[in-house]
Formats: C-alpha cells, structure tokens, sequence
C-alpha cells in the first residue's frame, strides 16, 4: 500500500491514524504494520486535520513512509477527472517552499501517481508536481 486516504471525518472528529486504520477492517497484525508504515509526527497531523478541515475539495493521503513516495499526495476533486493533477509534498520543518523539491524521498512519486490511476482517481498520465515545504507555509 503506498497511500492511504484520510477522511474529512478525521478532522471532523479530531482524530489520528489509528483511528482511520481501524475503519479499514484488517488484520489486527496487518493494522499494526499499517499504522507504523504511515505514521505521522505532531506537526505532519496539524497540517493534516488543518487542511482537511479547510480545504474540502482536496483528498489528502497519507504516503507509506518506508516506500519513499513522499509525505503526503493531495488531488482537487473539483475538477474533471481527466484534469486532475497530484502534488506530492515533502514536509520539512523550517524549510522554505520549493516546487519539485523533495529529492530522494519523493522518487516513488509517480508510482504513487499510477496507483491512484489504478483506483480510478486519477488519469492515466496525469502530470506529478513535488513541494518541498514546511508544513506551515502549505495550509
């Protein structure tokens, strides 16, 4: 699993991933393995409830941290499909933004990009954009 989408209802509710990871209905070892692998630090939550609690046309996912495809991927669901863009973002606390930062920890960007086109949310083909940013200067 290299993404994993966070619902509004989790800033709705105030909750973390634990939560989310519990509505997938795994394993109890699957769900262990699922919350270490897309865990998120203090700040990376902040931002996370922020913009699902501000941006209500942006799906927002959580990207596998042991799989190098960023920290999160955001798509606006407001456009057409065959529009739709991903940007994967690289939170950094302090850094300035930086469009196509990210270096190695965004080099599995467009596996993410074809995964989403498998589950049918993206186009075949759709552009990737890198950010670079600390995580207060996105939201």
């Amino acid at each position: 699993m290299l993404a994993l989408r966070l619902p509004f209802t989790m800033a709705d509710r105030g909750r973390g991933l634990p939560w989310v990871v519990r509505g997938l209905d795994l394993p109890r070892q699957r769900e262990r393995r699922v919350i270490s692998a897309f865990a998120m630090t203090r700040p990376e939550q902040r931002f996370a409830l922020k913009l699902l609690e501000r941006k209500r046309n942006l799906w927002l996912y959580r990207c596998n941290q042991r799989r190098s495809c960023g920290d999160f991927a955001i798509i606006d669901m407001s456009v057409a499909r065959s529009l739709r863009t991903i940007t994967v973002l690289e939170l950094k606390t302090g850094a300035s933004p930086r469009p196509g930062g990210g270096g190695l920890q965004v080099r599995n960007a467009p596996l993410l990009r074809d995964a989403l086109v498998q589950a049918g949310v993206l186009p075949v083909g759709a552009p990737v954009a890198t950010l670079l940013s600390d995580p207060e200067g996105v939201v």
